[in-house]
């Protein structure tokens, strides 16, 4: 039983093992260099970095490098370090973006003040029906004399959010006056500001603009060609799970237009599943498995031996005994006596167990 347990192990441990012994280390990929796509020409040759933050396939810069206008995104090299930002070229990225279905994003905007205006409108939407917002997003908005409101995009109804007040000096950088809000948003959102004309406004120093910002999004992504797997699955075309070892997955917590799929890789295999060939074996599992049978085989053939010479010893035993208490005696006196041999047998262990 022992011996078909290693044989099976052995087995498994073939199986996992990568038909090469060595592979290719990953690229080292600076803001200004491209490096080949790991699916086999999925992204060849196009950049997979921007700054400190790297992305990989359906993402992309520039043409035939991303998979629609959605994924396309924008590097700025002007900027020290390069920043990353989505299609929209407003909406920067903070993360390196991985295939588990979400990106950091942050924003911020400037409304310029004008003289005479009372009523200023202000939104922010996701650039795409590929994203959709995981979370509510914290913004910070600051100071002036104005009423800031939220904008029900479903019922056009005013929500106040705060009020905000105007600094009695324009060097001052503290944030009173400011205020800091969580503001529940699906597709994006609209503010409207109001303004304030308060008592003796004319004596105060004014401010040139009102700044809205900040400190991270969590987008949600998925391929939406097609809401559903079963649906893709049948388009072979668009259908995008192309590794051979990825699976999809229907997105069913998204909430853009359409729910759409995500891809993943196979259990025991890591990479970017919209690739060809993007998901590889994970060398973790196959060192930790091989650690393991390099654990088990010894103890495994320690105890095989350890059987096999307490069976060799009990053999040479029952022989001693055998021979102590006269059985080879009976032996030739059996032989002897025809009539006593049809009548008799002597059996040994290894037979009587056979026979049980």
């Amino acid at each position: 039983m022992a011996a078909v347990v290693v044989d099976v192990l052995l087995a498994c441990l073939a199986l996992l093992l990568p038909a090469s012994s060595c592979a290719a280390g990953a690229p080292t990929v600076a803001a200004a260099q491209t490096s080949a796509g790991a699916g086999g020409g999925y992204g060849a040759g196009c950049a997979k970095s921007c700054g400190d933050l790297t992305f990989d396939y359906p993402f992309g810069i520039g043409a035939g490098c991303a998979r629609g206008h959605d994924f396309q995104l924008v590097c700025n090299t002007t900027t020290q370090p390069p920043t990353l930002f989505l299609s929209d070229g407003f909406t920067q990225v903070i993360n390196s973006i991985g295939a588990a279905g979400y990106v950091y994003v942050n924003f911020s905007l400037d409304i310029p003040m004008r003289s005479g205006v009372d009523l200023y409108n202000v939104s922010w939407t996701v650039p795409g029906d590929s994203f959709s917002v995981r979370d509510s997003a914290r913004v910070t908005i600051g100071h002036g004399n104005f009423d800031v409101y939220l904008l029900d995009a479903y019922s056009s109804k005013r929500i106040i959010l705060c009020s905000l007040t105007q600094p009695t000096n324009i060097d001052d950088t503290s944030d009173e006056g400011e205020c800091q809000r969580n503001i529940p948003i699906v597709r994006g959102f609209q503010l409207q500001f109001v303004h304030r004309h308060e008592h003796g406004e004319g004596q105060r120093t004014s401010v040139d603009s009102v700044r809205i910002e900040n400190d991270g999004v969590r987008l949600g992504w998925a391929i939406v060609d097609h809401s559903t797997c079963a649906e893709a699955k049948r388009d072979k075309s668009s259908y995008a799970c192309a590794s051979k070892h990825s699976r999809c997955d229907d997105n069913l917590s998204f909430t853009a237009s359409r729910a759409g799929y995500l891809c993943k890789c196979t259990d025991g295999y890591q990479g970017n599943p919209y690739a060809p060939n993007g998901c590889r074996r994970d060398v973790g599992i196959v060192i930790g498995l091989s650690a393991g049978f390099g654990i088990l085989l010894p103890g495994l053939s320690a105890k095989m031996l350890f059987h096999k010479w307490k069976k060799g010893i009990q053999k040479r035993l029952r022989r001693k005994n055998f021979r102590k208490n006269e059985g080879l005696l009976l032996e030739q006196l059996i032989s002897c006596d025809e009539t006593t041999t049809d009548r008799m047998s002597i059996f040994t262990l290894e037979e009587l167990e056979k026979q049980l």
